[in-house]
C-alpha cells in the first residue's frame, strides 16, 4: 500500500502555520490547531502529533496579533503597550475578532481540504477563536473542540456573530471546563446559544485551567474526533478487481 499524502497547504500571506501529514502516510482529515494566548504553534503541534490521530494531517496556526515584550501572541488584542489588559468589549478587540476569523477563513478556503474534512481543535483564547471561526465564519467545517475557551459576550456583537452563510446550520462544538475555573462560562454559554451555536459542554471535575491532563477529559475529546476525523478504506480502493458502477438503471 503506497502513501496517500496531500501536498504541503500554500503559504499563506496572513497566518504562518506548522504542517505535519499524517504519520500512517494517508491524509484523509485535518486538524486545524489554535493554540493558547502567549504560547506558539511548535509547542501545540507537538500536542497534536501525540495524539496519534489516524489518516489525519496536522495544522497548526501561529496566531497573528503580537504581545508586548512577549515572544508569543495571540487571536486578537489582549494587553495594551503599557500592559494593561483590554476589556473585551473594547473596539479594538471586537474588530479584531473579526479580522482574525476572516484570516482563518481564507487560509481554510486555500488549504487543499474540503471543509467537511477539517475539524478545529483550541487552547483557551484558541479555542475561542476555532469556536468563532466553526460558528460564524464562511461556511462549516466538520467540528471544532475548544479547551477551555469560550467566546466573550463583550467581543462579539450580534453584526460581528451573524453568520453570513445562513444556509449553513451551525457545526458540532465540543467545549471542555474544568469546575474550578468559576461560573463565567455559563454566561457565554447563554451567549452562544442566543446566537444559536448549541455546543455540548463537558465539565471536568477537580480541573482549573491547562492543557487536559486526565483521562476524564481526553475521553470525550478523542471520542468526539473519533466521530468527526473522515477515514477511507485504502485496502478495498487498492484492489485491483473493484471498480464503480454508475448510471444503473433499476428493473
Amino acid at each position: 500500500m503506497g502513501r496517500h499524502t496531500k501536498p504541503r497547504p500554500p503559504a499563506c500571506k496572513d497566518l504562518e502555520f506548522l504542517y505535519s501529514s499524517s504519520a500512517d502516510g494517508i491524509d484523509t482529515s485535518l486538524l486545524v490547531l489554535f493554540h493558547g494566548l502567549g504560547d506558539t504553534p511548535k509547542n501545540f503541534h507537538t500536542f497534536g502529533l501525540r495524539l496519534r490521530l489516524p489518516q489525519t494531517a496536522i495544522l497548526s496556526i501561529r496566531a497573528p496579533i503580537p504581545i508586548p515584550y512577549h515572544d508569543g501572541t495571540g487571536w486578537y488584542p489582549s494587553f495594551t503597550p503599557d500592559g494593561d489588559v483590554f476589556p473585551e468589549d473594547h473596539p479594538l478587540v471586537r474588530t479584531t475578532v473579526v479580522e482574525t476569523r476572516n484570516k482563518v477563513d481564507r487560509l481554510i478556503d486555500t488549504c487543499g481540504w474540503e471543509r467537511d474534512r477539517i475539524v478545529l481543535l483550541g487552547f483557551a483564547q484558541g479555542g475561542e477563536c476555532a469556536v468563532d471561526v466553526a460558528a460564524f465564519g464562511n461556511s462549516v467545517v466538520g467540528g471544532v473542540v475548544s479547551i477551555g475557551g469560550w467566546p466573550a459576550r463583550g467581543s462579539h456583537t450580534s453584526s460581528s456573530s451573524s453568520r453570513r452563510t445562513s444556509s449553513h446550520p451551525p457545526c458540532d462544538v465540543l467545549i471542555t471546563q474544568g469546575d474550578r475555573s468559576g461560573d463565567g462560562w455559563k454566561d457565554s454559554l447563554e451567549h452562544l446559544q442566543s446566537l444559536g451555536v448549541t455546543p455540548k459542554v463537558v465539565v471536568i471535575p477537580g480541573k482549573d485551567q491547562g492543557m487536559p491532563s486526565s483521562e476524564v477529559e481526553m475521553r470525550p475529546i478523542m471520542t468526539f474526533l473519533a466521530g468527526k476525523l473522515k477515514q477511507r478504506n485504502i485496502a478495498l480502493e487498492d484492489m485491483s478487481d473493484v471498480y464503480e458502477v454508475s448510471n444503473v438503471e433499476k428493473a
